[in-house]
Formats: structure tokens, sequence, C-alpha cells
């Protein structure tokens, strides 16, 4: 077996605890830290004081062969070993080939190691990886630590350390081994500054401010921050600089997966090669960051159902975060505006992140920063004009998303002064923003525009003339509410009116009475002619394929075109269009993603040509072979036929079904859904059975997502077939009789998968015990 993970997890902790029940299953146990340099010699001679003292003998230490004894015990004995701190593949080999019998003894040896890579080769099935503590579980363990040996009575000294201790918690990255550290610090504060409330809280914000600097100089870990430095130091050269980026954003920030990848690409950390485009790279270092634990998956969500936004999201871990910061100031590649900052020698880097909670100082904006060199811009929080200049000549990104107090006049003064190297530009959340002025033509590298839930209602005709653009986000986020069965969509932004001062008023500015509404209330927007000249895009949506007179007609010559189209997202499908759209993707060999939202009005025979109402497959599906991830929201009710079509997608591997109702109250999923690891459900008070019955009906499902809406008679069965399984989520409104009936059956599963519901007040997933 091999249990790994990062330093300070609390690996060799669980262990332990482990073998406290399990210990009494063999004849002789022994427990050794490697050595380093590794040494089989010694590491055999200090193995032997536990398995075997009376066989040492002092007289003739020098000439007994430590190894060989070993190896007999392990070979007559049912022995438990377990060897602490492997580092390198080939110290296992060593071990294995001198100590490990091929015969059938009973013996067990444990491998405890900071790396994925030793793990997997000292166990090829079964591998411990353990991480680290989610925040309430950090939070908690925190609190029993902080406050040990207190007084009741202290409690202005508690109210201190407590409106501090979320920030200082998050900056321990859920490792067990920071926290209990850091509350051993807090702990003695307390303990010392009974009588000096504001000494306390001085010393409190201290830590915070400089926890990496006080963490280091207050506590006893000297093997963890070695091991942190050696961790960077052996991280690849390309991963390096995706990892210094990290300190852009905020602690506990939510970054959305693609927000990142896109970033990295336009920066230049991932190019595109033989067999992999740019986006494709990225998204393996986002998966190697991620093994690495330095950033962690984070699922998000919210008392609605999100439609045709990404719900992978993703954060910092905190200490890494820290320290992170902490290199990334000495060797002047990221710096932040926050809180107030002092006119100070003048600040130079590549990426300029400016914090919601600084002060808008133009004068130490203009008076203390070089941006000459900047690379990125970031804000959180509020828009101020003076934020962008002409100096910022080799500017690669410019990311707004929800940033307040855009409108259209600031960005239409702000586009001029952008570089033409600009490659990134995210708008995303920039609800006062109505129409995109012509200046955008001029930036024709650009390969990145997000106006994702903004008041765009129509991508402008000069958005054709950027032939380097790879990824569009256009559209209001929506949602579906499954209970009342229809899309909701927040309202565009409104200009305030103004008061008339002449015989003849509009209403409204000019700009924006040409808004075509209709298309944005869809849940869409309107793109322009010309749109598959784009030949380099791999992502667009959402297009609202119907708001024009000829029903889209000119849209879908268009997306013919658009072959190497990888995501599309569309809405206003209906069955005037539905023959057109299935023409139209016909030829798209590299989909690999489509949401498809139906008209409001629309029925489910709009459906006969995109799945089949008789079950059979029209032979434009078929074409889909890459298609992995699909959305399908829909207002009417889904046949079940239909979804035993799904099942025949040949690498399908996300589905999320939102549906008005299922077909009876029941959802079946049969046979098929082969390579199928993650599904999404909505249910309502109508929904009574959700089965997963037939020959390997989703025998690789790995989690299962269910929203409810006032659910309450809603049973699960056939769970058992679904082999490896190992989570299921819940949220929304339901019984709890549903909660119940999950766990018993989860309990009799043979991966025994974990229930997670989500906790509103926490905004996280939590473990239902």
């Amino acid at each position: 077996m091999s249990v790994w993970g990062i330093a300070g997890v609390g690996k060799s902790s669980m262990v332990k605890n482990w073998i406290g029940g399990h210990s009494k299953w063999f004849d002789k146990y022994g427990w050794v830290n490697a050595s380093h340099p590794f040494n089989l010699k010694d590491l055999s001679w200090r193995l032997l004081v536990d398995l075997h003292p009376e066989s040492l003998d002092p007289e003739h230490y020098g000439t007994q062969d430590p190894i060989k004894k070993c190896h007999e015990l392990l070979c007559t004995h049912r022995c438990l070993i377990v060897i602490d701190g492997l580092q390198f593949t080939r110290e296992w080999d060593l071990i294995k080939d001198a100590l490990v019998t091929t015969g059938n003894s009973g013996s067990l040896i444990i491998v405890i190691t900071n790396e994925k890579s030793v793990a997997s080769n000292c166990a090829n099935t079964v591998i411990f990886n353990v991480k680290s503590l989610e925040h309430g579980e950090a939070f908690d363990l925190f609190k029993k630590k902080v406050y040990r040996n207190v007084p009741a009575a202290v409690v202005e000294e508690k109210q201190v350390v407590d409106s501090f201790s979320r920030e200082i918690v998050a900056k321990c990255g859920g490792i067990p081994k920071v926290i209990i550290a850091v509350a051993d610090i807090l702990n003695k504060l307390i303990t010392s500054n009974k009588e000096n409330i504001e000494s306390l809280g001085i010393q409190c914000m201290k830590l915070r401010d400089q926890f990496m600097h006080e963490m280091k100089k207050k506590t006893a870990l000297p093997d963890l921050f070695a091991w942190v430095q050696s961790y960077f130091r052996n991280c690849p050269d390309f991963l390096k600089p995706c990892i210094f980026y990290l300190s852009i954003f905020p602690l506990r920030h939510l970054i959305r997966r693609r927000r990142l990848v896109r970033r990295w690409v336009a920066e230049g950390y991932s190019r595109a090669s033989k067999d992999h485009t740019a986006e494709e790279k990225a998204e393996e270092f986002m998966s190697m960051l991620i093994e690495l634990s330095m950033i962690h998956p984070v699922e998000v969500t919210t008392s609605m159902v999100y439609f045709g936004v990404g719900m992978h999201w993703c954060q910092v871990n905190g200490f890494f975060r820290e320290y992170i910061m902490s290199v990334s100031m000495e060797e002047n590649l990221v710096f932040e505006l926050k809180g107030r900052c002092k006119m100070s020698l003048e600040r130079m880097g590549q990426h300029l992140t400016i914090q919601s909670d600084w002060d808008r100082d133009e004068n130490v904006f203009d008076g203390s920063i070089d941006v000459s060199r900047l690379r990125s811009l970031t804000v959180f929080g509020e828009w101020r004009p003076f934020f962008v200049s002409k100096k910022m000549a080799v500017l690669r990104v410019l990311d707004l998303e929800g940033t307040s107090g855009v409108k259209d006049e600031e960005l239409k003064k702000m586009l001029p002064l952008l570089p033409p190297l600009l490659r990134f530009l995210s708008l995303r959340g920039c609800r006062e923003i109505t129409r995109l002025p012509d200046s955008l033509g001029h930036l024709r590298q650009l390969q990145t525009l997000d106006v994702r839930d903004t008041s765009v209602a129509a991508l402008p005709l000069f958005i054709t003339k950027l032939q380097k653009m790879e990824y569009v986000r256009a559209g209001p986020t929506i949602s579906y509410n499954a209970n009342k069965g229809k899309v909701e969509i927040p309202p565009p932004h409104t200009p305030s009116i103004r008061p008339c001062t002449s015989s003849v008023c509009s209403p409204l500015p000019m700009a924006s009475r040409r808004q075509p509404r209709h298309a944005f209330m869809a849940g869409g927007v309107e793109v322009p002619g010309g749109v598959g000249k784009l030949s380099a895009l791999h992502t667009l949506g959402i297009v609202h394929i119907s708001s024009s007179s000829a029903d889209g007609e000119a849209v879908m010559e268009d997306l013919k075109k658009l072959t190497q189209l990888h995501k599309l997202g569309v809405c206003g499908v209906n069955q005037r269009n539905s023959q057109k759209l299935c023409s139209a993707i016909l030829c798209h060999g590299h989909l690999q993603s489509l949401s498809v939202q139906l008209d409001e009005s629309s029925q489910t025979g709009c459906l006969d040509v995109i799945y089949g109402l008789v079950g059979k497959l029209p032979v434009w599906t078929k074409g889909l072979v890459n298609l992995r991830k699909l959305k399908l929201q829909m207002t009417a009710i889904l046949p079940q036929d239909e979804v035993d079509v799904l099942g025949t997608l040949p690498k399908l591997q996300t589905l999320c079904l939102w549906l008005r109702e299922f077909q009876y109250g029941k959802l079946r999923f049969g046979s098929g859904f082969t390579e199928l690891f993650f599904l999404e459900i909505s249910c309502n008070s109508s929904s009574r059975d959700v089965s997963f019955h037939g020959t390997e009906a989703m025998a690789g499902l790995e989690v299962l997502k269910v929203h409810c809406c006032g659910v309450s008679q809603l049973q699960f069965s056939g769970l058992d077939g679904c082999e490896e399984l190992t989570e299921v989520r819940l949220s929304g409104t339901f019984d709890s009789a549903l909660k119940q009936g999950l766990q018993s059956q989860l309990a009799k599963h043979p991966m025994r998968p974990v229930l997670k519901e989500w906790d509103i007040d926490m905004k996280e997933w939590k473990t239902v015990h």
C-alpha cells in the first residue's frame, strides 16, 4: 500500500491511527523513516530494531547482513512494515528487489511519500491520496487548538483573535501541521496579552499581513519550509511561470478554470505543438498543478442550476499562495495594490493586480508604478479610468471580470489606449456595458473576448476582422428553474433616463435603443454575418440562432464554416431551425461540448431531428464522435427513448440534464454511457424515480450531482451498479427522507461513496456524516 500527499497534511498520523486498530492482525510490526541520502543497509538495521531486536548481535554488528535478516523475517512471519519518507522511485526499487518476497507470507508494507510518482510505483492498486482539509474542517481544527486551556472569562481576547482567524486559517492552506502551529502561536498570544488587548490585535494583524515571515520566525517547522522550497525548485521549468501567476488572485478567490487557462495561453506560457493546441497544453498544466496540490478544484452551486456556464472552478492553496507571493515579490513578477499604499520607490513588474480594498489613490498609481513592462492588469472591485494608459505598450492581458463601474463611455475611452498586442480581454460581469465600440477592431492579436453576463445583446460587425480570435463568450448568465420548468434570465442593465431638455426627446440613448433585446432575453446574442471567417475559433456561445428574419439561415451557414469548433452554445432552437442546426454541425468532427437551449415556445417535436423520438440515431449525430460534454435544457418533458439515444454517444463523459420533468416522473439509465463519469440532473416535486439498470449502465460514473426543487418522494435505485461511484452531491430543497435513503444505499456500495450537501452559509460542499 502507499499513502501520498503534500508535507504536513497528516499522512503519518492517518497511518498510525489505522495501525492502532489493525496491528493485531500481524506477528511483527516495524516503522522506519527513510534516511537521506538513502541507504538500504542502514534502513534494514533500523527496521530490525522494531521487528526482531533479539536477533541483533552487538559483537558482530559489522559482519551481519541486516538486509538478509529482514528478507527472512518477511518470508516467515506476517509483518507490518511502514517506510516513511521515500523520495524517489529508485529507492523503492532497491527495497523491492532486496526485501519483498514473492511468497504469500501475509506481510504488508505501507510506503508514505510526498510524491505521487513514488506512490504509483510502490503500489499499483491500493493508493491513498491524503488531501488538505476543506475550509470548514480547517476552521474547526483551528478553534479546537487555539482556545485549549483558555479560560471562558477571556472574552475580549477571543473576539480579537476571531476577527482575524478566518483569513489566517485560509493562509494555512488546509494543512493540519500549519494550522496547529498557527494555533499555538495565537494561544500563546492570548495567554501573554490578557491585560493588553491592543497589543494582541497588533500582533494578530502582523501574523495575518506577514504570514510567511512570522511563520518562519515563530514556528519550529524547518522541515516543512525546506520541503516547500525544494518542491518549487524541482517543479518543471515550463510550469513555474504558471505557478507564480496564481498569486494574482486574492486569497480564497474562486477562479474559473477557463479564465486561468485562457490567460496562460495569452501570456505565451502554453504554446501549440504538432499534436496539441495551446489550450490543451494549458489544461495539462492545470491538471499538473492540481496533482501538486497548489490549486484545488472547487464545485460551486447556487439555489439555481446555471445553464451554459462552466461549473469548473478552482482555488489557490492558501499556504502555497503565501509562499508564491513572497518569492514573486523578490523576483519582481507580481505586485499588488491593496489597502492604503504610500508613495514609495518606483515599483515595476510584469503583472499588476488591483485589489478591491485599495483606496484608489491616483497619485500613488502615477507616482510609484512603472507600467511600461506590464504584461497583465487585473482589477477587482471598482474601476477607475486612470488604470489604463498608453504607457502599457506590451500589455497582453486586461482582465476586468466582475469589476464595477465600467460603462459604455469608459469602455469607449479605454480601448484606443490598449496596445495592438493585447490577446485577452474580459469584461465578464460588467453589467452596465451595452455595446462594444468600433475601436475594438484595432486589437488584431486578440484571441479571447469574454463579454458574458454583460448587457451586450449583439456582437458588432468589426469582430470579423479579428482573425486570431479563438474564444468568444457572450450572452447573459441564465438559470433553469426545475420547479417552474422555465429559463430565468436577469434583466439587462437599463441606462438611467436623463431629463428631457428639448422639444424632441428619446427616452434612452440611441446606442441602447438599437440593442436587439429579443436575442438577449432569450439567453444569447446575435452574431454578425461573416463570423464564419474566424477560422481559428474553437469556442463560441451563446449564439441566438433564430434572431434573424430568415430564422438564423445566415448564422447556420457561418456555423458550417467554423470547422475547428470544440465548444458551441446555442439558444432559440425550435421546430423551424432544428434541421438547419443539425446540418450546420454535421461536419464538426472536433466538437467536444454542445449546449442546446430550446425555444421556450417549442415542444418536444423539435427534438425529432436532434435526437430522434423513435429511438433512431440520426446520421448527423454519429458525426459527433468527439463529443465529450453535453448540456441539455428543456422546458418540456424529455421522452425516455431520447435518454436512451444519448447513451449511444461513444465519448460522452459529462452529461447535464436540466429538464422540466421526467416522463411519467421516472428517469432510467439503461445500457450505454460507457465513458460517462459525471452526471448532473435536476429534479422537481413530480420526480419519483431515478434508476441505473442494464448491462454496465454507467459503470464508470464517478460523480452524481442532483439539484432538487421541493423534492419529497424521489428514490434512487441501481447505484451499486455504478462501480466507480465515489461522490454524490445534493443541492437545493429536498425532504430528509431522500438524504437518508441515499446514505443507506451508499453505505452498502462497495466503494463507499461520500454524500455531500451544499452549505449555503459556508458556500462549500460538506460531507454528510
